[in-house]
């Protein structure tokens, strides 16, 4: 048996009686050595890397959502705390220019609401936030009335409190002044 030199060359064989056949062989360059020829800041983003971000978000989401609504349910009970001093405040300063005195009633769900103002029937009411009640025992009514003179009939203190158990207080002294404790 004879062997023969094999001409270099990629698109070489040999027939079966022994001759050489050449082909032509296009060559195209591969996908994957052309993405490497660019550089990094041309390229796109491999499936790894974005699964990576997606699963590095979603973790982040997982503890920032629970935080968010702890943060709310706060800001709920200040916004209510607030919102009871504003009123107690603007019924003694009509209770000073109309000469006529303000009672404020804090009943949970009367009227429809859970504080409201009335010197001649209901004239204003609002309810608290949701997740914000009362302390005190349901169904004991507690009221204060803001005097003409700027005085209120009595001391009063209104607790409430959330769902997550925080506290807050709102304190009206028998001179007027209205407190956050």
């Amino acid at each position: 048996m004879e062997t023969r030199p094999v001409p270099p060359g990629p698109a070489f064989s040999l027939l079966a009686d022994g001759l050489p056949q050449f082909s032509i062989v296009r060559v195209r360059p591969d996908i994957r050595s052309r993405a490497a020829l660019r550089p990094r800041s041309e390229r796109g983003f491999t499936l790894v890397e974005l699964a990576s971000v997606v699963l590095v978000m979603g973790i982040i989401f997982a503890f920032a959502v629970p935080s968010f609504q702890n943060m709310r349910r706060t800001y709920d009970l200040k916004g209510a705390r607030d919102n009871i001093i504003a009123q107690i405040q603007m019924a003694r300063a009509k209770a000073i220019a109309t000469g006529i005195d303000q009672p404020i009633h804090f009943y949970t769900g009367s009227f429809g609401y859970d504080f409201h103002l009335h010197p001649s029937g209901v004239t204003a009411g609002w309810n608290l936030p949701s997740g914000v009640v009362y302390e005190w025992p349901s169904g004991s009514p507690m009221n204060v009335t803001m005097e003409k003179d700027g005085t209120a009939n009595s001391s009063l203190m209104i607790p409430l409190a959330n769902s997550q158990g925080l506290r807050d207080t709102v304190q009206v002294l028998a001179s007027g002044l209205v407190l956050a404790q």
